[in-house]
């Protein structure tokens, strides 16, 4: 039997990043917290201890097309969290599945976060 699969949009279907960890990108320092990412067209959601801790960010917008996670790519949604803009980068490259948050609040830019992606499913 013959099961068909059906790529998953990074941009149209609401998908789960589970997440082992991530690094600040000020300072270098790498910190190990599974964790999971909610994406979808209209929002991005950052679950942490549990679902316990939970980073909402609004979705404005995208550039570029993703049209298989499972697949080398990227797309990036422009975001607002807490009233700064700025966006949230989804990439695979060579395997390695990342997500890049990019919050440039100035004097220093807020969650200056590079996070690793063990999978990505749907939800």
């Amino acid at each position: 039997m013959v099961t068909a699969s059906r790529a998953q949009d990074a941009a149209t279907t609401s998908l789960g990043w589970q997440v082992t960890g991530f690094t600040n990108r000020t300072n270098q320092e790498t910190t190990n917290l599974p964790s999971r990412i909610e994406s979808s067209a209209h929002s991005v959601r950052w679950l942490q201890k549990n679902g316990t801790r939970v980073y909402e960010f609004d979705v404005t917008g995208h550039s570029g097309s993703w049209p298989d996670v499972q697949a080398d790519g990227e797309i990036t949604f422009q975001i607002v969290f807490r009233g700064q803009t700025g966006s949230i980068r989804f990439s695979r490259q060579q395997g390695l599945c990342q997500v890049y948050i990019d919050l440039p609040q100035q004097p220093t830019a807020l969650l200056p976060y590079t996070l690793t992606v063990a999978q990505v499913a749907p939800l």
